[in-house]
């Protein structure tokens, strides 16, 4: 017998919805040949060439009103050359002016296209009601091409209100959020080609080849095929034409065959398909489809026939034939997958379909596991010929199984057989996997140790109807389950994951679920409380993968749902009492949030419930959010400084952005600038929650890290003090980070394979208390930077001595914050990043609130008095547990946290290794005011003073300022006894200005200036040290060492009136800690300054705006003057 099977695919080629109603050939003239809508050639526009010719200087083409009075869904379709018209120009504008019809004063509603807007890009613009309402698509960073033939076409789709705009086939620019239409623009008078609404602007110079309009929103692909067809042809008009023949097809015995006619004519056109010269029945579209041929389909002749009605004729044409050639099938099947169907059935899945007969006789199966044979009872085919349903004695969960398949056959004339013994190992699991509003081929249930992994697709769980991934069993009465959800595939921002509870498998099933998503909504708790009643949402916990857990519970009809961190401590997230039966499928649910696209979530740890119930855990974290309020968008990882010891070594540094809104941002044209330099390409977006990764070399990064990458970037992040700054496509700033190696920055980033993450974004990206290392070495590019378990996290590097004469030695002291002991059997301490030099014991533990103290002797090393780093690392060396970096150290001072186990480290009053540290050490001379924004707004007017608080005169010779300015003391700089020194930023202007300044207590002029709104001011003095090196000669090594240190700021609790008022910083207390803003207030200068008198004349415009007088309104004589300062003053 001859098998063949007829599928016909719904897809006209361009018989789509975009009608075609207007088309503007410039033959002869300017006459529609399709709509008869003509148009009018004026101010000297002539047909040439089959185009029409503007010369920018009066000439237009006038169409008639109304013309797209009737539209919602519009495209229109130009192709043009611009001679380089001038800015805002118009290469077609429908609307209204206020000087009526035929005249261009303002424009009020309208639709335009212009070659270069103000900003020099091609924009396409729709208005009601003025300018400022304008929803606008551009082509961003680049103007309409001069003197190339263009071919340029404008979408608009009022059901999605998505506009686009395309260039040459290709999408160059769209927006989302397209409200108007041409309809609501109203009957418009003034439909010009070449010239604006508005009077100010010029007239197009160039020419037009083809102009069309249709009644519809073309797809990509019309577009694509209407500019490959040129402006000539055009696909929707004229008598019927093949433009591509069938061609001949080879398919494989029992596979498919697609044959396919291209074609342009006005519509309706007729399609009829034939097969050996006979009409096939139904097959009436562009595009015939053959699912399943049969060897005896072979040389099988397909040829279409085309009909139209154009000119009151019908047109006719007939394609050439096409051979159809059917391979034989040589191969047997082979097998793709076994599921447990649990308890008692097994799905397998074959290669292609398999005979009957075969397939269903039991006697070609075996099922063994590690106790035995299982039995198998019976077998059916599944919902297609190629799956086949086991039904078997009941399966042990958990239990691995091997399925062994002999003789079953093909369904090929030849009747293939499978490769004998063929064999696939499966998982027994107590869960069935279920497609709810998917179809099945987009979803799987991967069982793996420890877990399930799950892969589905679908648009959501939300509002009456549901699309995802379901893997469920059947539980009884009441239940409380957890699980850890290790990932989560990114496919949008509304991706979720979780335990679900729900009453059947329909799409608008009653549920309840603890669920996690992918984007910023985090775990949440989801109910719906009756069948096709919208979905709702409660509670909010940070995802933390791999470490995410949820918890669902049901007591009675009362569903409750909870996230937590470590499986033993929950967030309540929400609960809802819902009406379901006592027995509810319960299981895994996963969701791509998408129409398109698919996702994985591995779920792992399932088990009963357990644990306490917190209404708020203390997150080691602040869940991740913006930044700034100038953009949504956030620099969440920044690898400046990757070990050399790791293959490709600089090259894996990167820069990871993340979508922290709820819309899709487009990239194209922003810049990562400061050290690196980097452009993102046209067409580059970022949905809401997508991280992006831009490395210094994409492959090397992709290699190591597992992600892809943008880039290359030039230039190379600084392993010191480094900046990184996100431009707008216009350069305006949107984020600056300069960070440092420096506390209060964190020190692991710098060498060790930590990266830099932003664990605090509240902060704001240029503040160091939003940064950490990151939780791991190696980074998180591409993902959330999760906090995992680590038994030793609670040690701390508490004190260190850096700079000794022997007898005495360095040390490193270690100090348990917790109120536990903690093992640090194997961990590292090192002063390289990269390389740790030495092994803490096997056996050791530090007790709770204990310390442990190493000396230069056990270490094996000692630590450089001119400043390094110390690192402890973990004992698998996957964490640096904490890392600290210093400057030069005073010989015999040790320096150390204050109190113990705090962020901030200090010279301390006495050295206290293995007790609790001693007080900070107190030195004489201290940053006493700061004048950083001088009133005048003048640099020249800067100042620092410093104050001694001891009781003896301190010679300055060689001390230095650094960071935000930089002077070093001459050698006879002197402050006595409670004296006060002004540094200046110029010496000469500032004596001049206060008169208690002289020579001998004022210095300058400093090198660079304060910031306005913070900066840091470091007080150092010079320490010597005698060294003898390897030579045996004795070397004296001269540097610096941190007095004093202060980072001020112009908000919190630092002062309004030193911010440019006229104040400056002045220390309350010259004893007190002067890093804290508490300490520090406004300079009194109340009685400093007479009053001034201020007068103000200027124009009244009559309490109207020009906008107001533009549209002929008039709101009467003023009836109040208000009367405002510019700032506070």
């Amino acid at each position: 017998h001859k098998l063949a099977v007829l599928i016909l695919i719904c897809h006209v080629a361009f018989g789509s919805a975009a009608e075609l109603v207007n088309r503007y050939s410039f033959t002869a003239d300017a006459s529609d040949s399709v709509g008869g809508a003509n148009g009018t050639l004026v101010g000297g526009a002539v047909i040439s060439g089959g185009a029409v010719v503007l010369n920018g200087a009066g000439a237009y083409v006038d169409l008639p009103n109304g013309l797209v009075a009737s539209r919602t869904n519009v495209t229109f379709e130009a192709w043009v050359t611009d001679n380089g018209s001038g800015t805002w120009a118009r290469v077609f504008d429908f609307g209204f002016s206020t000087a009526g019809e035929g005249n261009a004063a303002t424009g009020t509603n309208y639709l335009f296209l212009t070659p270069q807007a103000g900003n020099g890009f091609l924009r396409a613009a729709i208005t009601v009601g003025s300018s400022g309402n304008e929803q606008i698509i551009d082509w961003s960073g680049w103007r309409l091409p001069v003197g190339i033939l263009t071919h340029v076409v404008w979408t608009i789709d009022a059901g999605t209100q998505l506009g686009r705009m395309y260039v040459n086939g290709a999408v160059v620019g769209e927006n989302t959020s397209v409200s108007f239409t041409p309809a609501m623009l109203g009957y418009t008078v003034n439909n010009w080609l070449g010239r604006s609404q508005w009077s100010a602007d010029p007239f197009f110079n160039g020419s037009i080849t083809e102009f069309r309009i249709y009644d519809g929103a073309m797809t990509p692909e019309e577009v694509q095929q209407s500019y490959n067809a040129g402006p000539d042809v055009c696909l929707w008009d004229g008598p019927v034409t093949i433009l591509g023949q069938p061609t001949n097809q080879t398919a494989g015995e029992l596979c498919s065959a697609t044959f396919s006619v291209i074609f342009a004519g006005r519509p309706p056109v007729s399609v009829q398909w034939y097969r050996n010269n006979a009409p096939i029945p139904g097959a009436t579209n562009r595009v015939l489809y053959i699912p399943v041929v049969a060897l005896t389909d072979n040389g099988d002749v397909v040829k279409v026939a085309l009909t139209n009605t154009y000119g009151g004729q019908t047109r006719w044409a007939l394609s050439s034939n096409a051979v159809l050639t059917v391979l034989p099938d040589t191969n047997g099947p082979a097998l793709v997958r076994a599921v447990s169907l649990f308890p008692s059935e097994v799905l397998v899945e074959f290669s292609e379909g398999v005979r009957p007969d075969t397939a269903t006789n039991i006697a070609n199966y075996t099922i063994t596991n590690k106790a035995g044979q299982l039995a198998i009872t019976g077998a059916r085919v599944g919902e297609k010929n190629s799956v086949i349903i086991l039904s078997t004695a009941p399966q042990l969960e958990n239990q691995m199984y091997t399925l062994i398949v002999n003789n079953v056959r093909d369904m090929a004339a030849a009747a293939n057989p499978i490769v004998p013994n063929s064999y696939i190992n499966f998982y027994a699991i107590p869960f069935v996997p279920a497609n709810i509003g998917i179809p099945l081929t987009e979803g799987e249930l991967i069982p793996v140790e420890g877990g399930v992994d799950l892969v589905g697709s679908g648009a959501g769980i939300w509002s009456t109807n549901d699309a995802f991934m379901f893997a469920w069993r059947n539980y009884t009465n009441d239940f409380d389950l957890q699980v850890r959800l290790e990932s989560l595939g990114f496919a949008s921002a509304w991706t979720r994951a979780g335990l679900m509870a729900r009453n059947g498998l329909t799409t608008n099933a009653a549920f309840a679920a603890a669920m996690a998503a992918a984007g910023p909504a985090g775990c949440h708790f989801q109910w719906r409380p009756t069948a096709d009643a919208p979905a709702n949402m409660s509670g909010l916990f940070p995802v933390n993968f791999p470490y995410t857990w949820l918890r669902l519970r049901r007591t009675g009809n009362v569903f409750s749902g909870y996230a937590g961190l470590d499986g033993q401590t929950w967030e309540f997230l929400g609960a809802a009492t819902i009406s379901m039966p006592s027995v509810v499928q319960v299981g895994f649910a996963l969701t791509a949030g998408a129409t398109s696209g698919s996702t994985t979530a591995r779920f792992r740890e399932f088990d009963i419930g357990q644990g306490t119930i917190s209404t708020n855990i203390n997150l080691p974290f602040e869940p991740p959010g913006p930044c700034s309020r100038r953009t949504p968008l956030v620099i969440t990882e920044i690898m400046y400084n990757p070990p050399g010891s790791w293959p490709g070594g600089e090259d894996l540094e990167f820069i990871e952005l993340w979508n922290s809104g709820l819309v899709t941002e487009d990239l194209t044209g922003h810049r990562l600038e400061g050290d690196i330099s980097y452009t993102f390409p046209t067409g580059t977006k970022i949905a809401p929650g997508q991280f992006l990764v831009i490395a210094r070399d994409p492959d090397a990064a992709r290699t190591f890290y597992g992600v892809t990458c943008l880039g290359p970037y030039t230039g190379r992040l600084a392993n010191g003090q480094g900046t990184v700054r996100l431009l707008n496509e216009l350069g305006g700033r949107l984020l600056e980070v300069k960070y440092d190696t420096r506390a209060p920055w964190p020190a692991a980033p710098n060498g060790s394979g930590h990266s830099l993450v932003l664990r605090r974004p509240s902060y704001g990206e240029n503040d160091p208390r939003a940064w950490a290392a990151s939780d791991r070495i190696g980074g998180s590019p591409g993902a959330f930077d999760a906090v995992g378990p680590e038994p030793a996290r609670g040690v701390l590097i508490n004190e260190f001595l850096a700079h000794t004469d022997l007898p005495l030695e360095d040390y490193i002291e270690l100090f348990n914050t917790t109120t536990n002991p903690i093992d640090l059997s194997g961990a590292w301490l090192s002063d390289e990043p990269d390389n740790p030099r030495f092994r803490i014991p096997d056996g050791t533990v530090i007790p709770a609130r204990s310390y442990l103290v190493y000396t230069e002797t056990q270490l094996g090393f000692a630590l450089a008095a001119a400043g390094e780093q110390i690192f402890l690392f973990n004992s698998n060396l996957t964490r640096v547990l904490d890392a600290v970096a210093f400057g030069g150290q005073a010989n015999g001072i040790s320096s150390g946290r204050y109190p113990d186990g705090a962020p901030r480290f200090y010279e301390l009053s006495s050295r206290t290794p293995g007790t609790s540290n001693a007080p900070p050490l107190v030195r004489p001379i201290v940053i006493n005011e700061i004048m950083y924004h001088p009133i005048t707004e003048s640099d020249d007017d800067e100042y620092i003073e410093l104050y001694n608080r001891g009781t003896n005169a301190v010679s300055l010779a060689g001390w230095q300022l650094q960071e935000g300015v930089r002077f070093t003391f001459p050698s006879d700089a002197v402050i006595p006894p409670g004296g006060y020194v002004v540094v200046a930023k110029n010496a000469t202007n500032l004596m001049a200005k206060y008169p208690q300044l002289n020579a001998t207590n004022t210095f300058g002029n400093y090198s660079g200036r304060l910031g306005n709104s913070s900066d840091r001011i470091m007080l150092s003095m010079p320490e010597t040290q005698v060294v003898t090196n390897n030579a045996g000669v004795r070397l004296t090594n001269v540097y610096q060492v941190i007095v004093n240190d202060v980072t001020y700021h112009d908000g919190g609790r630092w002062g309004k009136w030193s911010d440019g008022w006229g104040s400056s910083l002045e220390l309350i207390d010259p004893q007190a800690d002067n890093s804290l803003a508490p300490n520090w207030a406004d300079s009194d200068e109340s009685t400093k300054a007479p009053w001034t008198y201020i007068d103000v004349t200027n124009i009244l415009e009559n309490g109207q705006t020009a906008a107001m007088i533009n549209q002929g309104a008039y709101w009467g004589p003023p009836t109040r003057f208000e009367f405002f300062l510019q700032d506070e003053g």
